[in-house]
């Protein structure tokens, strides 16, 4: 069986304007469904066909199938403040979103799965709090690094001035 991989990304990749894309060593827009002459390095670097979801790019257009089910992995219209629960903006018409959003409903009020929802955000607040941490510490240092050498810069430009 062939493999359909799928990527979701929490960022945006600046050469790719739509929420969705089809990568066959071609890109085509399935929202607009148009080609997309522009490339984008990180797709090129993949090596199989795929779809490239853009969460930060999704819209709250609700006018075809794609867009519709495209909605659940919007970032707004959460109903509380640890972004579990949320509202959509449209009544589910497909029976794919329906269902999507039933098992979502319920995994979002049950008490068990609350938790273990609660726990992973948890888990990686902390993992992003020691990269972030940690990418800090290393622009410090790069800073630092900086400033020796651009001071090294001058006393030799000093030194070859007298000289």
């Amino acid at each position: 069986m062939p493999i359909t991989t799928i990527y979701i990304l929490g960022f945006t990749l600046p050469e790719i304007e739509t929420p969705c894309i089809k990568v066959e060593r071609n890109y085509k827009d399935l929202i607009n469904k148009t080609i997309l002459l522009k490339k984008s390095e990180f797709v090129e670097k993949l090596t199989h066909d795929s779809f490239v979801v853009q969460v930060e790019r999704i819209t709250d257009r609700y006018q075809t199938k794609l867009d519709k089910l495209l909605s659940v992995f919007e970032q707004r219209n959460f109903t509380d403040n640890r972004e579990i629960t949320k509202n959509f903006a449209h009544e589910p018409d497909i029976d794919e979103l329906k269902t999507i959003t039933d098992i979502l409903h319920y995994v979002g009020t049950d008490p068990e799965e609350r938790k273990q929802i609660e726990i992973e955000q948890e888990a990686w607040r902390t993992i992003n709090a020691m990269f972030e941490e940690k990418e800090r510490k290393y622009q410090q240092e790069l800073e630092e690094q900086r400033q020796e050498l651009e001071e090294q810069k001058q006393e030799l430009n000093e030194k070859k001035s007298k000289n």
